[in-house]
Protein backbone atom coordinates (compact mmCIF):
# COMPACT_ATOMS: atom_id res chain seq x y z
CA UNK A 1 0.00 0.00 0.00
CA UNK A 2 3.12 2.45 0.81
CA UNK A 3 3.93 1.77 -3.05
CA UNK A 4 0.85 2.74 -4.32
CA UNK A 5 0.74 6.09 -2.43
CA UNK A 6 4.60 6.78 -3.58
CA UNK A 7 3.39 5.58 -7.14
CA UNK A 8 0.27 7.65 -7.15
CA UNK A 9 2.17 10.73 -5.10
CA UNK A 10 4.83 10.54 -8.01
CA UNK A 11 2.20 10.77 -10.85
CA UNK A 12 0.17 13.30 -9.40
CA UNK A 13 3.68 15.55 -9.11
CA UNK A 14 4.37 14.88 -12.96
CA UNK A 15 1.06 15.80 -13.93
CA UNK A 16 1.39 19.18 -11.86
CA UNK A 17 5.44 20.06 -13.27
CA UNK A 18 4.05 19.21 -16.96
CA UNK A 19 1.11 21.07 -17.17
CA UNK A 20 -0.95 18.28 -18.20
CA UNK A 21 -3.30 18.29 -15.46
CA UNK A 22 -6.06 20.26 -18.10
CA UNK A 23 -5.58 17.32 -20.48
CA UNK A 24 -8.68 15.83 -22.40
CA UNK A 25 -11.06 14.79 -19.63
CA UNK A 26 -11.26 11.25 -21.67
CA UNK A 27 -7.44 10.88 -21.52
CA UNK A 28 -6.70 7.06 -19.95
CA UNK A 29 -4.32 8.58 -18.01
CA UNK A 30 -6.25 10.82 -16.41
CA UNK A 31 -8.40 8.26 -15.63
CA UNK A 32 -5.81 5.78 -13.93
CA UNK A 33 -4.48 8.93 -12.13
CA UNK A 34 -7.72 9.96 -10.18
CA UNK A 35 -8.84 6.78 -9.49
CA UNK A 36 -5.39 5.51 -8.27
CA UNK A 37 -5.62 8.73 -6.23
CA UNK A 38 -9.38 7.82 -5.10
CA UNK A 39 -7.81 4.30 -3.92
CA UNK A 40 -5.69 6.21 -1.48
CA UNK A 41 -8.21 8.85 -0.25
CA UNK A 42 -6.94 11.61 -1.95
CA UNK A 43 -9.47 12.36 -4.85
CA UNK A 44 -8.96 14.55 -7.55
CA UNK A 45 -12.45 17.01 -6.94
CA UNK A 46 -13.96 18.31 -9.60
CA UNK A 47 -10.72 18.08 -11.63
CA UNK A 48 -11.01 14.57 -12.08
CA UNK A 49 -14.97 13.96 -12.67
CA UNK A 50 -14.57 13.90 -16.24
CA UNK A 51 -11.57 11.57 -16.11
CA UNK A 52 -14.00 9.15 -14.06
CA UNK A 53 -17.02 9.59 -15.57
CA UNK A 54 -15.02 8.18 -18.74
CA UNK A 55 -14.02 5.14 -16.65
CA UNK A 56 -17.25 4.51 -15.80
CA UNK A 57 -18.98 5.14 -18.96
CA UNK A 58 -17.52 1.98 -20.01
CA UNK A 59 -20.08 -0.84 -18.98
CA UNK A 60 -21.24 -4.35 -21.19
CA UNK A 61 -24.33 -5.69 -20.72
CA UNK A 62 -25.42 -9.48 -21.33
CA UNK A 63 -28.77 -10.40 -21.05
CA UNK A 64 -29.98 -7.09 -19.61
CA UNK A 65 -27.58 -7.03 -16.65
CA UNK A 66 -24.02 -5.48 -16.20
CA UNK A 67 -21.36 -8.22 -17.67
CA UNK A 68 -18.80 -7.67 -14.51
CA UNK A 69 -15.89 -9.72 -16.36
CA UNK A 70 -16.85 -7.92 -19.42
CA UNK A 71 -16.74 -4.56 -18.32
CA UNK A 72 -13.48 -5.54 -16.93
CA UNK A 73 -11.54 -6.12 -19.66
CA UNK A 74 -12.95 -3.52 -21.69
CA UNK A 75 -11.80 -1.19 -19.06
CA UNK A 76 -8.90 -2.40 -18.54
CA UNK A 77 -8.14 -1.94 -22.24
CA UNK A 78 -9.21 1.44 -21.69
CA UNK A 79 -6.45 2.15 -19.11
CA UNK A 80 -3.65 0.50 -21.46
CA UNK A 81 -4.52 3.18 -23.94
CA UNK A 82 -2.57 5.17 -21.44
CA UNK A 83 1.17 4.21 -22.12
CA UNK A 84 3.32 6.29 -19.43
CA UNK A 85 1.18 4.77 -16.52
CA UNK A 86 2.66 1.81 -14.60
CA UNK A 87 1.14 -0.83 -15.70
CA UNK A 88 0.79 -2.20 -12.11
CA UNK A 89 -1.13 1.37 -11.16
CA UNK A 90 -3.76 0.66 -13.70
CA UNK A 91 -4.03 -3.01 -12.64
CA UNK A 92 -4.61 -1.96 -8.97
CA UNK A 93 -6.45 0.25 -10.48
CA UNK A 94 -8.93 -1.94 -12.43
CA UNK A 95 -8.61 -4.57 -9.83
CA UNK A 96 -10.47 -2.37 -7.61
CA UNK A 97 -13.42 -0.35 -9.79
CA UNK A 98 -13.54 -2.37 -12.93
CA UNK A 99 -16.58 -4.02 -11.65
CA UNK A 100 -18.55 -1.23 -10.07
CA UNK A 101 -21.22 -0.07 -12.12
CA UNK A 102 -20.63 3.80 -11.05
CA UNK A 103 -17.71 5.79 -9.66
CA UNK A 104 -17.43 5.87 -5.77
Amino acid sequence: MAQMRTVAAALCLALAVSGQAKADSTSACGAVLCLAGEMIGHGGGSACTGYMASYFSIISWRHGHMDLVATAANRMNFLNQCSTQDSAVKVAVNDKYGTQQSAP
